[in-house]
């Protein structure tokens, strides 16, 4: 689920903010294009035959983002197309954006992954960042931007992958730890255009549908990715989706039914398996309806399916996810049971009482990878479930960023900690201060970057 329903207070902030002393929107800032009619988003011909991490296409995006309607004084941003690829190898055009700062550095990068949670393409942080994008997009996406803003303070570079590719592919970790991994590679290419150097430190970071894709990455990252490891300083993600059928099954007939519902139309647009399965299985005055995230983002099908189960929609009902069709399908995206290992430090973060997803299986992950002798540092919030810890978390994780591009040497092993609450812990409590007076200063019009550089922040 979103970080929008915890980030209430700093929509208030949006509100409270004293409107920019001179604007610079204009009328074309409010009506960005979504990417189902975006010729950009539409590959040039032929690129199936180009690298993986090829820049297909480039631009520098005329649109302000920002939130809700206020702007954000970024430096630039910049659009591109890249060759990835989907779970089966074959060729896909993935879009990611670009943030570049005022006095930034170079040689710091952050791939963060929003949680878009949709299985419609126009949900897409590309499209959804933007001022003046259709308003189902805002509030679902828009204030992880804030996290992206945190990021860019600090002078980092900052690429948001639209991880889930051009079919919008919810659920599918394998597509999108690809995506993640090609999108990196390519801004590296970009250092011309962006001046991003080739070789900076490399982080990754998401929360909930986010760290699908981050932990994929950090799974595929030592074979399908290589290169990237000498640069990659670490992967943090919290409310971890390890298994995503055991997501499915906490889920189903509750409130957040629809994630389970929008996953199945994701991978169904992934794994014809799937695709074929729904149009069999699904009973046919049911279909229609339950397609309906195809159409929607997350704020608005999340209502629709209130405590829907699966017996309104599949002819097997609880059986569904057990059917040897829709179990090969979810154990390809379960990392608990991958034989992957991550190179990389790890940090983990949850609350036990998380009431979306299952927190036993960020433990069995932890367990799976320490085994393998991987560093990470795991902490657990006793107060609080998923909604509240992706925000209460986000300062320490943050945190465990700075010191990993400060070259803070990370804690050998495994750790595990648990917390009333990590917001009220040093770490926890700094992290979430500096987010917050970031997030003030950028509503606040302030340009973002760090100060520090002694570079000058015009254009």
């Amino acid at each position: 689920m979103k970080v929008y329903l915890i980030f209430i207070t700093l929509l208030c902030a949006v509100y409270a903010a004293p409107p920019p002393i001179k604007s610079t929107l204009r009328a074309r800032d409010f009506l960005p294009t979504p990417p189902s009619e975006d010729p950009f988003y539409t590959p040039p011909a032929g690129y199936e035959s180009q690298p993986l991490g090829t820049i297909l296409k480039t631009r520098k995006l005329d649109h302000t983002v920002g939130l809700v309607v206020v702007p954000f004084q970024i430096k630039e941003v910049y659009q591109f197309i890249i060759r990835s690829e989907d779970s089966f190898g074959n060729a896909l055009a993935v879009a990611t954006a670009l943030y570049i700062p005022y006095n930034g550095d170079p040689k710091k990068l952050l791939s963060y992954q929003v949680a878009e949670d949709a299985s419609n393409l126009d949900c897409a942080p590309s499209y959804a960042f933007q001022l003046g994008s259709n308003p189902i997009s805002i509030v679902s996406s828009q204030l992880e931007e804030l996290l992206v803003q945190a990021g860019s303070e600090e002078g980092w570079y900052v690429v948001v992958p639209d991880y889930e590719g051009p079919n919008a592919a919810f659920g599918s970790g394998q597509l999108a730890g690809r995506a993640v991994l090609n999108s990196v590679r390519a801004v590296l290419k970009s250092g011309n255009i962006t001046g991003l150097a080739a070789d900076p430190k490399i982080a990754y970071w998401g929360y909930s549908g986010g760290s699908l894709a981050t932990g994929w990455a950090a799974l595929l990252e030592p074979t399908y990715a290589p290169e990237l490891s000498p640069q990659t300083i670490g992967y943090a993600y919290g409310g971890i989706v390890a298994d995503v059928a055991n997501v499915a099954k906490q889920n189903v007939g509750n409130i957040f039914a629809g994630l389970l519902f929008a996953a199945m139309n994701g991978l169904s647009h992934e794994y014809p398996s799937i695709k074929q399965y729904i149009a069999d299985n699904v009973y046919p005055d049911k279909q229609t309806f339950f397609a309906l995230p195809n159409k929607l983002c997350e704020i608005v099908y999340i209502p629709l399916f209130l405590f829907k189960g699966w017996d309104e929609f599949f002819r097997a009902g609880s059986a569904t996810l057990s059917d040897p069709i829709v179990k090969n399908v979810t154990d390809a995206q379960n990392m608990i049971i991958s034989p992957l290992v991550p190179t990389a430090p790890l940090y983990f973060y949850n609350a036990i009482y998380d009431e979306i997803i299952p927190a036993a299986d960020a433990d069995k992950l932890y367990s799976r990878l320490c085994a393998a002798g991987v560093d990470i540092e795991y902490n657990q919030d006793l107060l609080g479930g998923h909604i509240v810890s992706a925000v209460t978390g986000a300062g320490s994780a943050f945190l465990w960023l700075k010191d990993r591009f400060n070259g803070i040497p990370v804690n050998q092993g495994c750790k595990k900690s648990f917390t009333f609450t990590s917001v009220i812990t040093p770490a926890g409590l700094t992290g979430f201060s500096e987010i917050i007076v970031s997030a003030i200063m950028t509503l606040l019009q302030k340009p973002i970057g760090p100060p520090s550089l002694g570079l000058s922040t015009s254009t």
